[in-house]
């Protein structure tokens, strides 16, 4: 089962790129199979990662009776002795079962991310794809490639100002934000605005890295893979011979353009002609000595 978060999103076949290493691309060509890191994983490069916009009390307004209760004892049934005695004074309940709430959805939570954009990132490219290559695909596409023996969402990230008085400070009672309140892995800060992120969310296993999901169609997926702009053109050749073999009549392999070959070879140039004239003037403090042995 598919569920879009916000539901009143109809996806209008927005563009998107994941940009991934070349040993990412190829096990989904060839094994039709992906690496979806947990929340918890995403979080130790980004602080901020699943950090909640509200407090647990808030996010229980949403629920009813009977399911906060319920939620609240199963978080208080995993803690650790040390969380329990929290959970034991009224005066920290509340953000210590916020806490517990993240802390589960972390290690249980897988998110794949994806990039809302109508051309190539340089800074996705340094970012995530550096020498490696970009799957450009679409909401529609992504849709249909997934399996449908496993439950996902997919959610477009909110971007929340943390700043005191800002206008896009999240608002946990606005109906509008109702969706996001429970699912704090669906909100960064603003600060990662220029990303425009979409999230692929499913279950995975406590104490594991991430979901291993399996059935993924390339075909359905993929409209066009880029190669990164760093590649030299003779592996970028190779590699797009190879990456043919899989969908050469469903999607098209060229390499990014971002940089052109020309200045890149020219800067190679320059480079090469630097680390001579270096070794040269180095050589000339060697021992002679030294130099004969």
């Amino acid at each position: 089962m598919i569920t879009r978060i916000p539901k009143e999103q109809h996806d209008n076949d927005t563009q998107l790129y994941r940009y991934l290493s070349i040993p990412a691309l190829f096990m989904l060509l060839q094994k039709k199979s992906v690496f979806i890191p947990s929340i918890n994983l995403l979080a130790q490069n980004d602080p901020f990662e699943g950090v909640p916009a509200s407090t647990y009390r808030e996010l229980g307004a949403t629920l009813n009776a009977q399911e906060y209760a319920s939620i609240s004892e199963w978080l208080g049934d995993n803690a650790e002795d040390s969380e329990k005695k929290w959970l034991e004074d009224s005066s920290s309940q509340a953000h210590t079962l916020a806490t517990l709430y993240v802390k589960q959805l972390c290690v249980r939570r897988a998110a794949w991310c994806w990039f809302r954009a109508n051309i190539e990132s340089s800074l996705m490219w340094a970012t995530y794809g550096h020498k490696g290559a970009a799957i450009v695909s679409s909401t529609h596409q992504l849709r249909e490639s997934l399996p449908r023996n496993i439950n996902f969402q997919i959610a477009d990230v909110q971007y929340v100002d943390t700043r005191g008085g800002s206008s896009r400070q999240f608002n946990p009672r606005s109906k509008e934000n109702a969706e996001y309140k429970l699912r704090p892995h669906l909100l960064k800060r603003i600060e990662y605005q220029d990303e425009q992120e979409l999230r692929v969310v499913c279950e995975c296993r406590p104490g594991e890295r991430g979901a291993i999901v399996t059935g993924i169609r390339p075909g359905k997926l993929i409209s066009k893979v880029i190669l990164s702009p760093l590649l030299p053109e003779s592996e970028a050749e190779s590699l797009k011979c190879q990456i043919e073999k899989f969908g050469r009549e469903k999607f098209k392999v060229e390499k990014s353009r971002l940089i052109k070959d020309d200045f890149l070879f020219g800067m190679r140039t320059i480079l090469n002609k630097l680390s001579d004239a270096q070794y040269q003037v180095d050589r000339k403090t060697i021992p002679i000595s030294f130099r004969r042995i």
